[in-house]
């Protein structure tokens, strides 16, 4: 993504470079996931399984805590 910041974040004295820009769009993506998986209500159970494995495995994002945050709503 053209523009996107890059922010540093210290993990056990390892230093990793994190594009902000992708960050922001997958807090995006996970606050939009709700807002379908609300909107549709019983019409989104045939994706809520996929939807779950990818929620949990951000969950363990260590990159960023908006990120963790947003895959637990």
């Amino acid at each position: 993504m053209a523009g996107s910041a890059i922010e540093e974040t210290e993990i056990d004295a390892d230093v990793a470079k994190v594009r902000s820009g992708e960050l922001d769009e997958k807090i995006l993506a996970f606050d939009n996931l709700a807002v379908y998986a609300y909107t549709m209500r019983d019409h989104f159970s045939p994706y809520l399984a996929q939807c779950m494995e990818l929620s949990l495995g951000a969950l363990a994002f260590m990159h960023s805590e908006d990120v963790r945050e947003a895959a637990a709503l």
